[in-house]
């Protein structure tokens, strides 16, 4: 009698279990000035979410899961890009012949603190992830890095200037 009230307890125990969606944050405006990194001109490219449709635990907290589902990121980060790459002179439509493949994921830390942020980029045969280094007090600051970071890489101008179809 007594083993069966234990599973049972438990059986309630995980059925109350919350499952929480992190919705998508808005990437802060990079401050820095758009003259600084600049593109070459008449740069244009098409932006790709190349994140899968999935969900994903990120923090687990008693008996709380919080998480993403990474496409969603994904694209809110790219809409950010795409302003950005304005502000820069970029071209950014469909079809452009250059493609930059963006991915965000959130690597949870065995601590529970603030997942790790990467933002995966390809352009051709290039590819990085940003932010390059740390762990950030909260998600806003590891977007804002990682999109300035981007933004400031060289090897992105590069890559976008003889990518296929440059």
């Amino acid at each position: 009698m007594k083993a069966r009230l234990v599973v049972f307890a438990l059986a309630a125990l995980l059925a109350s279990a919350c499952r929480h969606e992190l919705r998508p944050l808005p990437v802060p405006v990079v401050e820095i000035d758009p003259a600084r990194q600049s593109f070459p001109a008449g740069t244009a490219v098409s932006l790709a979410n190349a994140a899968p449709p999935e969900w994903k635990a990120v923090l687990r907290s008693c008996c709380h899961s919080y998480e993403i589902e990474r496409s969603q990121w994904t694209e809110e980060f790219l809409l950010a890009l795409e302003k950005e790459l304005g502000r820069r002179g970029v071209a950014v439509r469909d079809g452009a012949g250059r493609e930059l493949r963006l991915s965000l994921d959130l690597v949870p830390l065995e601590d529970g603190g603030v997942p790790l942020l990467e933002v995966h980029v390809t352009v051709g045969g290039w590819s990085a992830v940003y932010p390059r280094e740390g762990r950030f007090a909260s998600l806003r600051r590891a977007l804002a890095v990682a999109m300035e970071e981007l933004l400031e890489d060289e090897r992105l101008r590069i890559a976008l200037a003889t990518a296929p179809g440059a």
